[in-house]
C-alpha cells in the first residue's frame, strides 16, 4: 500500500514535540522534589538529568540513520513508545535505581525521535517546509516558555508528580495518535535509502553543522549566564520572567521567520541571527546587573535562536538528499548540544572576566558565522524547493 505523508496527521509529531521541549524546562524544577521523595543524595539526583542527556546524545549518534534506513514513521513511532512509557512509569517510581533506568530509556526514545520531528515535518510540506517547521518552532518556543510557570506551581502545591504529569500525558496522547506505518511506500528493503545512507554528506552541509555547534552553544551559554551572573539586582523570579521572555521572543520569531524567508534568502537570515547573538552576549556582559538591559538582551537572542532554527534545518535539508535528512536532524542536534557544552564548560560566566572577553566572543561568533554561511553556499547551485 502506498502511503505519502502529505495525509499523515501532524496531531502526534506535534503532541510530542511539546512533551519533548517541556521536559528540558520541567526536570530540573522537579529534581529536587524527587531526590527528596527518592531519599537521594544531591549528586545521586543530578545522575537522574545526566543520564537522560547522555542516552539522548548516544541515542541521536543511530536516531537519524536509523530512520533514514527503516522508516522515519517506524523509528518516530519506536521512540515515542521509549519515551512515553518510561516517562509514565517515572510517576509510580520508588528507589533511584529504577528512576535512573527510566530516565536512561526516556533518553534512548528521544534521541530516536527528535530527529525525526524536523524530519517529518519537512517531508509532508515539501512545497512550503519553511513555514511549517517556522509554526512547529513557534509552538514547542511557546510551551517552553509558558510550563515552567504551570509546573513550579503544580509541584509546589501537590508533588513533584504534578509537576511531571504533563509531560507523560502528551507524549501517551502523541502515541495513541501516531499511525504504525512508514514513509515509505512498502516494508521492504529500500536499496536506494540503503547506498544513500553510506552517501558522504557535502562541505557545505558540515558548514551549516558547525554554525548549529557555534551559535547554540552562544546562545546556550547566554541562558546560563542569566542565572550564573545574576546579583542582588535580579532574582531568582526575574531570571525566571527573564527566560520566558527569552522563549517568547523566540516563539513569534519562528512565525516572522515564515514571512520573512520571501523577502530575504536563508543565509541571510542566519547572519543576521549570528549578529543579534553576539550583541546580546555583549551587552549582558557590559552590565549584567542591569534589569532593563537584561530584559533587552533575552529578547534579542531570543530573536537570534528564531533565526539560527529553522533557516539551519532548511539549508541543511535541501543540501543533502531526502534519504539523508535523519542524518542531517541528528547531526543538528548532537552539534547543538555539543556546542552548548563546550561554551558553558569553557568560555567564564563570572562578570569581570567576561567584560574582557565577551567582545572577542561576540566577533568570533559573528565572523566564523559569516565565514561558514559563505563556505556553505560556495559551489552550491541555486536552491529550489523539492518538487512532490
Amino acid at each position: 500500500m502506498t502511503v505519502r505523508l502529505s495525509t499523515l496527521p501532524a496531531f502526534g509529531i506535534i503532541v510530542v514535540s511539546i512533551a519533548y521541549v517541556i521536559e528540558i524546562t520541567t526536570f530540573p524544577l522537579i529534581l529536587g522534589a524527587l531526590t527528596d521523595t527518592l531519599h537521594l543524595t544531591r549528586s545521586q539526583g543530578l545522575w537522574l538529568a545526566s543520564a537522560y542527556k547522555i542516552a539522548l546524545v548516544c541515542s541521536l549518534l543511530i536516531g537519524g540513520p536509523m530512520g533514514d534506513r527503516f522508516g522515519k514513521e517506524r523509528i518516530f513511532a519506536v521512540g515515542t513508545a521509549f519515551f512515553s512509557l518510561s516517562s509514565l512509569a517515572l510517576l509510580f517510581v520508588q528507589n533511584g535505581e529504577t528512576a535512573l533506568v527510566l530516565r536512561v530509556l526516556q533518553g534512548i526514545g528521544a534521541g530516536l525521535f527528535s530527529p525525526m520531528i524536523p524530519a517529518l515535518i519537512a517531508a509532508r510540506r515539501r512545497e512550503n517546509a519553511v513555514s511549517a517547521l517556522s509554526r512547529w518552532g513557534m509552538i514547542t518556543g511557546l510551551a517552553a516558555a509558558v510550563y515552567p510557570f504551570i509546573a513550579a506551581v503544580l509541584t509546589q502545591s501537590t508533588s513533584w508528580q504534578g509537576g511531571w504529569l504533563v509531560v507523560p500525558l502528551f507524549a501517551t496522547v502523541a502515541l495513541l495518535g501516531l499511525p504504525m506505518i512508514s514513509d515509505r511506500q512498502d516494508q521492504t528493503p529500500n536499496p536506494v535509502n540503503e547506498a544513500s545512507a553510506k552517501v558522504a554528506l557535502s562541505a557545505s552541509v558540515w558548514a551549516i553543522i558547525a554554525y548549529v555547534f557555534l551559535n547554540y552553544g552562544a546562545t546556550t551559554w547566554f541562558i546560563y549566564a542569566i542565572a550564573t551572573m545574576q546579583s542582588d539586582a535580579i532574582s531568582l523570579t526575574q531570571t525566571g520572567v527573564l527566560l520566558f521572555v527569552l522563549w517568547s521572543v523566540f516563539a513569534l520569531g519562528n512565525l516572522a521567520v515564515s514571512q520573512l524567508n520571501r523577502l530575504l534568502s536563508m543565509p541571510t537570515l542566519l547572519q543576521i541571527g549570528a549578529i543579534f547573538n553576539a550583541i546580546g552576549i555583549l551587552l549582558l556582559c557590559y552590565d549584567p546587573t542591569n534589569l532593563y538591559l537584561a530584559f533587552f538582551t533575552s529578547g534579542l537572542i531570543g530573536i537570534g535562536m528564531a533565526l539560527n532554527n529553522v533557516p539551519t534545518t532548511d539549508l541543511a535539508f535541501r543540501m543533502s538528499p531526502q534519504s539523508a535528512h535523519g542524518r542531517v536532524a541528528s547531526l543538528d542536534i548532537i552539534a547543538a548540544r555539543l556546542g552548548g557544552a563546550a561554551c558553558v564548560v569553557l568560555i567564564p560566566f563570572h562578570a569581570s572576566a567576561s567584560l574582557w572577553f565577551a567582545p572577542v566572543f561576540a566577533v568570533c561568533v559573528v565572523a566564523f558565522s559569516f565565514a561558514l554561511v559563505l563556505f556553505s553556499m560556495r559551489g552550491t547551485p541555486k536552491l529550489a524547493v523539492p518538487a512532490e
